[in-house]
């Protein structure tokens, strides 16, 4: 496997750090990922144990992007910086992968990102397939009006998200900034799409609304809801994190990880699955 880091210049400029795992498999499939960290944190590097067994299980491709996030910037500043860095990816000659087969993975605030980037690349990068693990689709909505989930995140914390990326609250009901109010036009650059939801998250209504509208409209959509699953069970099995948890019990942990090592499986087969169509 080779495994670098390189950048890509962003519309405006700046650096975008994009993490490559490559495949020898000649022309193999790419995935992109999206880290999570609800617009304010977050890095490439939390995902990198994650991108390289995909990479490994599955012989293709990833590429994990960093993107810039508030304070620093502000909607939709992190959507520019993931188109941006997938349109480098697509143009540099370098990098020997099939470009008809580019699937996208994104993470809570990742998810976010992914779905919008799905649609941004439109007609002229369009993607095979969307992976949206617990993804925080809904910023319109008042935090307050979520419902309260034990283990979750607090509606104080979603807050703080939302003012800090998404100050203008006018903005909130964009496309880019909720996919979850997506519109017919937009959803027909939607691919097939595989979405997680957990069952202590309080984001898991955006998944499941997500899920109905891009059924009732007509597209291809999977959803798995894990029970048992507290919201960043990928990652944070994934990058070890979970060892470190102080308000999870070693039982808890241990079912975490089996959990994930079942979605792990589960969005492997929808990868393969779109691959082989």
């Amino acid at each position: 496997m080779e495994k670098k880091e390189f950048f890509v210049k962003s519309r405006d400029g700046v650096d975008i750090g994009v993490l490559w795992f490559g495949t020898s498999v000649p022309n193999a499939p790419l995935l992109i990922d999206i880290h999570g960290g609800g617009f304010v944190g977050g890095h490439h590097y939390d995902d990198k144990n994650l991108c390289e067994r995909f990479s490994k299980e599955l012989n293709i491709n990833v590429a994990s992007i960093e993107y810039r996030y508030a304070p620093s910037v502000t909607y939709p500043k992190a959507s520019e910086d993931c188109y941006d860095a997938l349109v480098g990816l697509y143009t540099n000659k370098e990098l020997d992968f099939d470009r008809k087969k580019m699937f996208l993975m994104g993470h809570s605030a990742g998810g976010n990102l992914a779905a919008g980037l799905a649609y941004l690349c439109g007609k002229d990068y369009p993607v095979m397939g969307l992976v949206l693990n617990y993804p925080f689709l809904d910023i319109a909505i008042n935090p307050r009006k979520r419902k309260h989930i034990k283990y979750s995140i607090p509606a104080f914390i979603i807050k703080h998200f939302n003012d800090k990326y998404f100050p203008n609250i006018e903005q909130r009901s964009d496309f880019l900034a909720s996919p979850v109010y997506i519109s017919k036009k937009e959803a027909k650059f939607i691919p097939p799409t595989f979405i997680s939801t957990c069952q202590y998250d309080s984001l898991r209504s955006d998944g499941i609304e997500f899920f109905n509208k891009l059924k009732e409209l007509g597209n291809e959509v999977k959803h798995i809801d894990y029970e048992g699953a507290f919201h960043g069970f990928i990652e944070t099995v994934s990058n070890n994190s979970i060892d470190k948890s102080r308000w999870l019990s070693k039982k808890q942990k241990q079912g975490q990880r089996k959990l994930y090592e079942r979605a792990f499986t589960d969005i492997c087969k929808f990868i393969t699955k779109e691959v082989n169509r």
